[in-house]
């Protein structure tokens, strides 16, 4: 493999999740472009991944020619080419065509890993006619069973038996492809068979998960469903009517106020008075005053205490409703934790990608290793295309495998974005549940403290009258003396 000459080496690719390996696995990289500079393998595979963005004309148009790393003008051509398609895109990273000449990997890095995330979620979600296992991710089955059948019969490639597969190479060939490049060294049937295995338990978890999260879901919002019930108007209607209630018991008050001035007036004028002789002239009235002025007192004090017990049930209750509640350390779920949500979400195996680049490592240095006009020299260039044909279909396969991981991974990240999104509901509507019992308490409190002061201004309503009798009979009989 040719050496990056700037920007980074070979050595980048692998520190940063073997990024140009999953691409080529992504893009099915032809196994002829194994042996070619390293250029070639990464804006091969930008392309292929480029290109699943047909409906722009620039990337529908976009091919990739395989070119020596003395034909500069030709790779320029097609740098340029390939970095006005990610401008159109908005690729964040800011790729210049030098980047990709040069293969500089601090660009390049991020630049795969964000075309490939952004391709995988096209094929997922937009591509009319997708591979048929990203349709299987977005299917509900009823069993575990239905679910895993769905997944092995949803491969793009059809994977026969390693065993098929060397009789196809070897078949018409004298010398078996064994013997011939000790292939069977690689164990790719067991690695294989024990990478869908876990890819099946995988899709068996994610069912399992998809199923779990959808019902915790439908409880949670069961559970947190008062708001419904709840009119925001009686709340609204509440404080106005406890408003009016103030008002009238303010004027009340003043009323009585008023005439207990009006009797010290009275009783100040017919106050006991020394006449010249020094005896004391007693008014009869003056008692009756001064009786009078006693209870007014003493109304205007029962009003005053009303006014404070009315003003009491108002702010100690209205004015501190939703800003003084301990929300956080209120559970109006029992057995329905919202912490429960995380403890669902169960991360995919992310080895298996790793599994699966590898192989495909591995399979990529065998390759290298075995020069095509050695084959064809020692066997023929019949078994050589099939030998050829071998590890395509084997590349197919990985391919395919790398695919199902990826989007098993998309799919279970957006599920627990999902589940994120869910517990922020969740908590949302929790705290306007909590603070729905807490108006609803509060309601109730201030409906009893206006029946009590009610209660008791119908007596002090009482009192008043009965001191606008007296003062009417004191003032009838002070007219009747005078006649």
């Amino acid at each position: 493999m040719a050496s990056t000459t700037s920007g980074g080496s070979p050595k980048n690719a692998t520190e940063n999740n073997n990024i140009i390996e999953r691409m080529a696995l992504r893009c099915s990289m032809h196994p002829s472009l194994w042996r070619s500079s390293e250029y070639n393998q990464v804006a091969a595979g930008i392309t292929a991944a480029l290109k699943q963005f047909r409906e722009i004309e620039e990337a529908k148009n976009l091919k990739f020619v395989e070119s020596l790393n003395s034909e500069i003008p030709k790779r320029k051509k097609q740098c340029k080419a390939i970095v006005d398609v990610f401008k159109i895109l908005d690729c964040p990273t800011g790729i210049e065509s030098t980047h990709l000449l040069h293969l500089n990997y601090d660009v390049l890095t991020p630049t795969c890993l964000w075309i490939l995330q952004k391709s995988l979620l096209k094929e997922v979600t937009n591509f009319k006619n997708p591979m048929p296992f990203t349709t299987y991710f977005r299917q509900s089955f009823k069993s575990p069973e239905d679910s895993i059948k769905a997944f092995r019969e949803s491969s793009i490639y059809k994977w026969e038996r390693y065993e098929n597969f060397k009789e196809m190479v070897s078949r018409n060939n004298s010398t078996s492809l064994a013997n011939a490049v000790n292939i069977d060294q690689l164990n790719f049937d067991k690695e294989i068979l024990a990478l869908e295995q876990r890819l099946e338990a995988e899709a068996n978890a994610y069912f399992h998960h998809r199923t779990e999260t959808q019902t915790h879901e439908y409880e949670l919002f069961c559970a947190l469903t008062r708001k419904n019930d709840y009119d925001p108007k009686l709340y609204s209607n509440l404080l106005k009517t406890t408003d009016k209630l103030m008002d009238r018991l303010m004027h009340c008050k003043d009323l009585v106020h008023s005439d207990l001035l009006r009797i010290r007036r009275e009783s100040d004028e017919h106050e006991p008075r020394t006449n010249a002789q020094g005896k004391t002239i007693v008014d009869m009235e003056y008692y009756q005053w001064v009786k009078l002025a006693d209870y007014a007192k003493t109304l205007e004090g029962r009003f005053h205490d009303l006014v404070m017990k009315l003003a009491k049930v108002m702010t100690e209750t209205l004015a501190s409703t939703e800003h003084e509640a301990q929300i956080d350390e209120v559970d109006i779920m029992p057995g329905h934790k919202l912490e429960t949500l995380e403890s669902r979400y169960l991360p995919i195996d992310e080895t298996i990608g790793d599994s699966v680049i590898d192989i495909y490592k591995r399979l990529r240095t065998f390759v290298q290793t075995h020069d095509p006009q050695d084959l064809i020299e020692k066997h023929s260039e019949q078994f050589y295309n099939s030998y050829k044909s071998y590890v395509s279909n084997i590349n197919f396969k990985l391919s395919d495998l790398c695919c199902k991981a990826n989007v098993m991974q998309h799919n279970r990240n957006s599920l627990k974005e999902k589940c994120d999104n869910l517990k922020s509901e969740m908590k949302k509507r929790q705290r306007e549940e909590i603070i729905i019992a807490q108006k609803m308490n509060i309601a109730l409190r201030v409906n009893m403290g206006n029946a009590e002061v009610n209660c008791e201004l119908s007596t002090l309503l009482r009192g008043l009258d009965h001191i606008k009798a007296d003062m009417d009979e004191i003032f009838e009989s002070r007219v009747s003396d005078e006649d």
